[in-house]
């Protein structure tokens, strides 16, 4: 429901959720570890209200 890859959200760190959105800045891999996301930028995602009251 957020359209965030696997590897976007295994790396996502407490700083990077807001109420209303996350922040996407990095990505995480078995074998490279914590590396920027696919595009190379940061972006955010809003989270749905759907999303919000779970």
């Amino acid at each position: 429901m957020t359209g965030l890859r696997s590897g976007e959200a295994l790396a996502l760190k407490l700083e990077d959720i807001e109420e209303r959105a996350l922040n996407i800045r990095h990505s995480r891999s078995a074998f490279d570890g914590l590396k920027p996301p696919k595009n190379g930028e940061s972006r955010r995602v809003p989270v749905l209200p759907k999303v919000r009251e779970k």
